[in-house]
This record gives structure tokens, C-alpha cells and sequence, in this order.
């Protein structure tokens, strides 16, 4: 353990911005069916379903913009900025591509995406008007992640946060006017929900292109450096990259595939388990700042060739995310019946059924703090990326979805016990990361890997 008290003030000045800016987030995903609500269980389900493309492309970017700023983090370590510049050039040109092809897919094909999550002919036309709106804030919100990513990698955590709490607001008042037709707009119900969300990413991209032009002189990125990408720093990016991406790909598809073997079993399921997400949600943004923060301190640490520091600084941020991982557990306790009251016209059924999934949901809290902490936190900002998506997907896919599906299709069990096993990999997966870190072999100086395409081009 360290016991310095500089480690922690660090720890605690990076990672309470991003639990602002976890919890802004989540808050925004949460909005539209929070607001949806009072136009019943349809409006919930179908906001919760047409919610599910854009989790998997939040995850995607979440992959692309993580490897950019895993790499940051440690050439922010030895002040290397030209370095950095390159790095955003080759992450920006990604995430665009991605944006715009991940874009075309959901506008054209929105039935068919649909329909992979529901079966319900009603609740997919909802979902379609939806979907449809809101798939054109996906490139400003891939745009947006780029700029936060660099300035989270290198610890300043606190302008995306509140950047992130002024467009949560804008995203609340074009909400309140589409949806329910106020100043004199008609009200659009769930389109008008997609509406607030593309005014608010709108908002968002407008101000921190604003703050990084004005504020953020030390990296100095502009527009220009998009015009001279380092083509042969390419291949570097994408060998420590692609890991992540896929982890996160992989893992996104796993979850998605978790709401569909629910909404398979009923459609009724959807509503119960898109009200006890909220729960899981609010419990995980003190676990993913915890974890983006120790990803962050860690990738320093190494920039600054403090291997050994690094070493302990892994262990160190086992025991915190312990502790997290507890409270995760008793927040979500404590949150149950304040969580189910946002949502008085859902039915008595979804209610109680909701009830008890929030309860195995505790459950599962106390495994996801080590979890997130050990792949997201420890393991990638080590740059040991392949080791992280080996554990992190081989445990969700090989054991999670075929026990959760075995329980539901051949075993017909019980909505709750199904939704416990498709979330029990996690328990496997602490322990395979917790040994890795332990030991003491998952130090990576991700520098040395792209090193050779930025002094080329120097």
C-alpha cells in the first residue's frame, strides 16, 4: 500500500471531476426515460430499446478514445506534447470514421437494429421515431469524447466535468419543451426526447472546442494537426488500440445481448429492467471514476519511469476499489425505493418486479468495483490491453450470456435468478485480474510502442 499523501490528494483531485462527469453522464442517459415516464411503460421501453445503439456506439468511441488516451497519460508523463498532438490527429480521424459509418447504419436500418432488441411490433415503431432523431448527436458526441479524453489524460478532469454539467441542463430544458410541447412547440413524446439529446451534444461540442481553442495551451491542438496526419504512427496506435476497442466492443455487445435475452423472455421485462439499470448506473459512476482515475495516475506513473511505484500503485488501487465496490453495494440498497418513486405510472408488475432486480443488483455491485478498477483502472493504464480483453470478454461470453440464456430458454428460471447469471462472470473475472496484478508482470511503457512513427515524422 502507499501512504503517501501526495498519491492520494492526486487520486482525489482526477478522480472527483470524473465521478461529476460519471454521474452528469449518467443522469443524460437516464433523463429521457425518467421524462418519458409519465407517458406510461411503452415510452419507458421503447427510449430504454432505441437506447441500446447508441450504448454500443458510446462504447465503441469509449474503446477508440481510451487507447488514444491511455497513450496520452504516459507521454504526458515525460512532457513529450508534439507526441500528443500526433496522438489526438490518429484518434480524431478514427473516432470520425466510426461516427459517421455507425451513423448510416442506424438511419437506414433502424427497424431491422430494432428489432434485435424487442419483439414487439408498437414498442419497435416507438423506438424507430427515436432512434432515427437521435442517431445524428452520435458524431458530436464522438467529437466531444476526443477532446475530454486528452484532457482527462493528462488530469485535467475538471473542465470536461463542467462542460458536461452545462449541457446536462441544456439537455433538460429541450427536453421539458420537445417533449411535452411547450413555448409554443408541439409535443413530440419520445422523438422529442431524441431532440433534446442532439441540442444538448450540440451545446456540448460548441463549448469544449471553445475551452481547448481559449484554455488548453499546453497540448495546443488544433484543426490544422487533423490536415498532417503521422500515418506511420497509425500501426503503433492501432496494436495498443485495438484491444480496448474490442474489449469494449465486445463487452457492449454482451450487455446488449443481456437487455435482449430479458426483452425475448417478456417484453414486459424491458420496462423492470431499464428501471433498475438507473440503479446500477448511479452505483457505477463512483466505479468508473474511480477506475478512469486510476488509469489515469498510473499511465503518469510509468510516463515518468516509475516502474516499481507503478507496481504498488496497482495493489494500492485494489484495496480502494474494495471499499468501493462495498459502498456501490449499499448505495443501490439505499437508492431502491427513491428510484422506483421517479417512476409513478409504470404498472404494479414492473414496479415489484423491478424491486427484486435492484436487489440482485447489490449483489452483483460488490464484484463490478474491483472489476472495472482492475480493466479499465490498473490493467489498461499499464497498457497490458490484450490481457485486460482476454479477461474482460472471455469471462462475459464463455460464462455470463451462455449461463443467463441456459437459464431462460432450456431452464425457464425466474426473470431475477436469469439476470444474476448473466452478470456472474464478473466473480470469475476479479479473481483471474486480481492474481495478474498481484504478481506484478502487466507494466507496459506503450511509448516505446509508437515511439518509432512520431520520430520519423520528426
Amino acid at each position: 500500500m502507499i501512504r503517501e499523501k501526495s498519491f492520494y490528494k492526486t487520486l482525489v483531485r482526477i478522480a472527483v471531476p470524473l465521478v461529476v462527469y460519471e454521474l452528469i453522464s449518467f443522469c443524460v442517459q437516464m433523463l429521457d426515460t425518467v421524462m418519458c415516464g409519465v407517458l406510461g411503460d411503452y415510452a419507458v421501453s421503447a427510449v430504454t430499446v432505441a437506447g441500446q445503439p447508441y450504448f454500443i456506439f458510446i462504447v465503441l468511441v469509449f474503446g477508440l478514445t481510451s487507447g488514444g488516451s491511455v497513450i496520452i497519460s504516459q507521454y504526458y508523463g515525460k512532457r513529450d506534447f508534439a507526441a500528443i498532438r500526433k496522438t489526438m490527429s490518429v484518434m480524431f480521424v478514427t473516432v470520425l470514421f466510426s461516427c459517421l459509418l455507425f451513423m448510416l447504419l442506424c438511419f437506414v436500418f433502424p427497424a431491422q437494429i430494432m428489432s434485435i432488441f424487442a419483439k414487439d411490433a408498437f414498442l419497435i415503431s416507438e423506438g424507430v421515431r427515436y432512434l432515427r432523431i437521435v442517431v445524428f448527436s452520435y458524431l458530436l458526441s464522438g467529437i466531444c469524447r476526443c477532446y475530454t479524453a486528452a484532457l482527462n489524460a493528462k488530469g485535467n478532469t475538471a473542465a470536461g466535468a463542467v462542460i458536461s454539467v452545462m449541457a446536462f441542463l441544456v439537455n433538460m430544458a429541450a427536453n421539458y419543451i420537445l417533449i411535452y410541447g411547450k413555448l409554443g412547440m408541439p409535443a413530440m413524446g419520445v422523438a422529442g426526447a431524441a431532440g433534446g439529446t442532439v441540442a444538448a451534444r450540440l451545446f456540448e461540442l460548441a463549448a469544449v472546442w471553445v475551452y481547448f481553442s481559449k484554455y488548453e495551451k499546453e497540448i495546443g491542438f488544433t484543426f490544422r494537426d487533423l490536415l498532417h496526419i503521422d500515418r506511420s504512427l497509425i500501426p503503433g496506435y492501432l496494436k495498443i488500440s485495438t484491444p480496448i476497442i474490442l474489449d469494449d466492443l465486445v463487452w457492449a455487445l454482451g450487455s446488449s445481448t443481456q437487455v435482449a435475452v430479458i426483452g425475448n423472455m417478456n417484453a414486459a421485462y424491458v420496462t423492470s429492467a431499464g428501471v433498475s439499470s438507473v440503479a446500477s448506473q448511479a452505483a457505477m459512476v463512483f466505479i468508473y471514476g474511480i477506475s478512469r482515475a486510476s488509469s489515469i495516475v498510473i499511465g503518469q506513473i510509468i510516463g515518468e519511469g516509475r516502474i516499481e511505484y507503478a507496481k504498488k500503485a496497482g495493489k494500492t488501487f485494489l484495496a480502494i476499489a474494495l471499499c468501493t465496490g462495498i459502498f456501490a453495494s449499499l448505495f443501490v440498497l439505499a437508492v431502491r425505493n427513491p428510484v422506483l418513486a421517479i417512476y409513478p405510472n409504470i404498472s404494479a408488475s414492473s414496479r415489484e418486479l423491478a424491486f427484486r432486480l435492484i436487489g440482485v443488483t447489490a449483489v452483483i455491485m460488490l464484484a463490478c468495483g474491483m472489476e472495472n478498477t482492475c480493466v479499465i483502472g490498473v490493467l489498461r493504464g499499464a497498457g497490458d490491453t490484450e490481457f485486460a480483453f482476454k479477461a474482460d470478454a472471455g469471462c462475459m461470453w464463455l460464462i455470463g450470456i451462455p449461463a443467463g440464456m441456459i437459464g431462460a430458454f432450456l431452464l425457464h428460471l425466474d426473470v431475477t435468478a436469469v439476470y444474476f447469471l448473466l452478470r456472474a462472470d464478473v466473480f470469475v473475472k476479479i479473481s483471474i485480474c486480481t492474481v495478474r496484478i498481484l504478481k506484478g508482470n502487466y507494466i507496459r511503457d506503450l511509448t516505446a510502442s509508437a515511439q518509432s512513427g512520431i520520430s520519423a515524422a520528426d
